[in-house]
């Protein structure tokens, strides 16, 4: 497998690179209103209680942006947290006698929700980055090429991608990360 470049580019292309990706999540940070004019409450405030009723806020921090922008060796030191805290996807449910999802892990999905629009918007951010990163072959087998190109689109210019953008930790197994920059590995399909 081969290493992601965000740390061979210059500390000012890569602060710049993380301000960049933080805007994908700008008008979802705080409480606002959604596209239908109702109230949505935002991630930072449902982090937080999150964290309150779970951890007591020691492991993971406070603020959700951090969890975006950390780095590959943080994200796997919040991986082996979350793994401690042995939050399961299913727990049982002694009163029906059946498997039923965990509150604790359902919330959490929720808030890190990575197709909750957010996956074209990566992929988008990806594209625009991608010389910047180099990406050119699959990160995994190194041999399929994972390339952007412009095409027409009712006569608009378009830039698309011939990749798919992977979680390096499954989110499945940790949603915490599932919206983290450096989880991200541009691979073929």
């Amino acid at each position: 497998m081969k290493r992601m470049r965000y740390w061979e580019i210059g500390q000012d292309e890569l602060e710049s690179l993380k301000e960049n990706y933080l805007k994908i999540f700008e008008e979802d940070i705080t409480d606002h209103t959604d596209n239908k004019g109702n109230p949505a409450e935002g991630l930072q405030p449902r982090w937080e209680r999150w964290l309150q009723k779970n951890v007591n806020g020691k492991i993971f921090p406070q603020n959700i942006t951090e969890l975006f922008v950390a780095s590959f060796d943080q994200l796997c030191d919040y991986y082996d947290a979350f793994i401690g805290l042995g939050i399961q996807e299913m727990v049982f449910d002694a009163t029906t006698n059946k498997s039923v999802p965990n509150r604790e892990w359902t919330e959490l999905e929720d808030i890190f929700k990575y197709t909750k629009g957010y996956d074209s918007d990566i992929a988008g951010f990806f594209m625009e980055n991608s010389e910047l990163l180099g990406i050119k072959t699959c990160y995994y087998c190194e041999t399929a090429y994972v390339n952007t190109y412009t095409s027409w689109d009712n006569g608009k210019q378009k830039m698309r991608r011939q990749f798919d953008v992977d979680h390096f930790i499954p989110k499945d197994k940790c949603p915490l990360l599932a919206l983290s920059l450096f989880n991200f590995v541009p691979s073929c399909q």
